[in-house]
């Protein structure tokens, strides 16, 4: 369920569209780039959420188009990503969230996994959603921004 969590990447607010390719370009409070920390998964299977504590060697870095995922702090995948406007969140996750949340979804470019990943960042914590929960495929992950020296 970890992996599936890594593939899952919640919303920006506050986006500008970058003309020359399309991608999105967010402002700096709001956005991927950096270090992520795993603190929860929760999935339509088992809706008890599984709690992470601080250093758990979970973790998901971006820079502006490429990610690395390390579970248990080693690297587990890595590869280009970028984010994509989508609006479709309600159907594709089978849930009713508010008119402003997850508008956006990352695009893993090298992931074979089939269903939309949409993401929201809240202050210093990145929530993903995924699947859909009406067919027992839902999940989501929350994580906050990593700082080594905490």
């Amino acid at each position: 369920m970890l992996i599936i969590s890594f593939g899952v990447l919640l919303i920006f607010l506050s986006c500008k569209k970058e003309a020359s390719s399309g991608a999105m370009m967010l402002d700096s409070d709001k956005s991927i780039v950096g270090t992520w920390e795993l603190r929860q998964i929760a999935a339509a299977m088992n809706p008890l959420a599984t709690n992470y504590t601080p250093g758990n060697g979970n973790l998901l870095t971006f820079t502006a188009d490429k990610y690395e995922v390390y579970k248990n702090g080693q690297l587990a995948s890595r590869g280009s990503y970028k984010i994509v406007p989508d609006s479709t969140v309600n159907t594709s996750v089978c849930l009713t969230y508010p008119e402003g949340q997850f508008t956006n979804r990352i695009d893993f470019q090298d992931s074979v996994l089939a269903f939309k990943q949409f993401i929201q960042i809240t202050g210093d914590t990145l929530y993903i959603v995924a699947g859909c929960y009406a067919l027992d495929a839902g999940h989501s992950a929350k994580y906050v921004r990593f700082d080594k020296h905490n």
